[in-house]
């Protein structure tokens, strides 16, 4: 070991060293940090009294709140900004909240932050289809009778691509005029 034990290696322990890494904007308040980020969200290296172990890597706003309170966050809390704040990158405590996931997925949705993203909307639609939407007799009949593509029925219907395809499968096999005898399908 190059280093004795317990010797600063330069991780953050006060906000003042977190403040010192960012580029602080005079006109919003925001403390934009510069260094290490992954997809714009910072990382940041903090070695406190308060964590089980000497250094761990975390996001910003929970690092910035664990230096501010002197303590880390209770368990399944997430740090999160405050409606002022539009700033992905910014560290600083006084633009930074911390709540549950109830609490956090509240917040989302009376900032408006997610309303009309793509990708949300699809994960929001996928779900509803996985979570027991129900397929019709009538819709079953206009799938298993329609010569359109499972891609053009899934739009038309507001389906997934999973559920035409699965019911033009279990429709065919489950219809017994149309299911041939096979050793596959025997059963002693």
């Amino acid at each position: 070991m190059s280093h004795p034990h317990g010797t600063y290696l330069g991780g953050i322990r006060t906000l003042e060293d977190l403040r010192i890494r960012c580029a602080v904007d005079d006109d919003t308040g925001c403390w934009h940090w510069r260094l290490s980020k992954c997809d714009g969200v910072p990382k940041v290296h903090v070695t406190h009294p308060a964590l089980p172990r000497p250094g761990h890597i975390m996001r910003g706003r929970r690092a910035a709140l664990l230096l501010a309170r002197g303590r880390d966050l209770p368990a399944g809390h997430v740090a999160y900004a405050r409606s002022s704040c539009t700033s992905k990158d910014c560290v600083n405590p006084a633009h930074c909240q911390s709540g549950d996931r109830d609490a956090h997925g509240v917040y989302l949705a009376k900032s408006g932050r997610v309303k009309g993203l793509l990708s949300k909307a699809k994960a929001s639609r996928a779900m509803w289809d996985k979570r027991g939407r129900k397929v019709t007799p009538q819709i079953r009949a206009h799938i298993l009778a329609s010569e359109a593509s499972t891609y053009a029925l899934a739009k038309e219907l507001s389906l997934s691509q999973f559920a035409v395809w699965s019911v033009r499968q279990k429709g065919a096999v489950h219809t017994p005029h149309l299911a041939q005898a096979s050793a596959f399908t025997w059963r002693p």
